[in-house]
This record gives C-alpha cells, structure tokens and sequence, in this order.
C-alpha cells in the first residue's frame, strides 16, 4: 500500500484535457495503448468509481487513475498524458 500512495507510482489522467487522451472518447479501454508495466486501476465518472475492463468504453472527462511502474509512469508524464504506441517502446 505504502508503495502505491508513492508519487511516481500513480497518475491521473483526464480523457480530453491532455493533447494525446483527444481520440479516447468513447474508446474501448482495450484499444488504448499505454507504456508497458502500467495499469489502469480506476476510472472516476461523474461522482461514481468504474472498475475498469477492456470493454469498459471512455467517455469525456472520465478520470483514469494509473498506477505502474515508475519508468512506465514517468513516459506519460513526460507526455502529458500523450499515450504511447507499443512499437515505440
């Protein structure tokens, strides 16, 4: 637990806000390509918590919260939030 609450082992994301989250809406979960060694662990709907599967569609303003590995979180944030294909990784 100690581990998780860690900055550089969780973000969040917001589907529209960043420039490379534009094309998630209303995206099934499966299609999104994030870096290896992440997971999305919720998704924050209005006031509700989603437990994400890959059928799970996005919508706008939909909240994702990451969690991974630091390296795998640091790319994203680096990105601001721009996913990153699987092949340029």
């Amino acid at each position: 637990r100690t581990s998780l609450l860690r900055d550089e082992r969780w973000l969040s994301l917001t589907i529209g806000e960043g420039p490379g989250t534009e094309g998630w809406d209303g995206a099934p979960l499966r299609t999104i390509h994030l870096p290896p060694g992440s997971l999305v662990a919720l998704i924050r709907r209005e006031d509700h918590g989603i437990i994400p599967r890959g059928d799970t569609v996005l919508r706008g303003g939909d909240e994702l919260v990451i969690i991974g590995e630091p390296g795998a979180l640091a790319t994203l944030r680096t990105l601001e939030g721009e996913p990153v294909p699987a092949d340029r990784l």
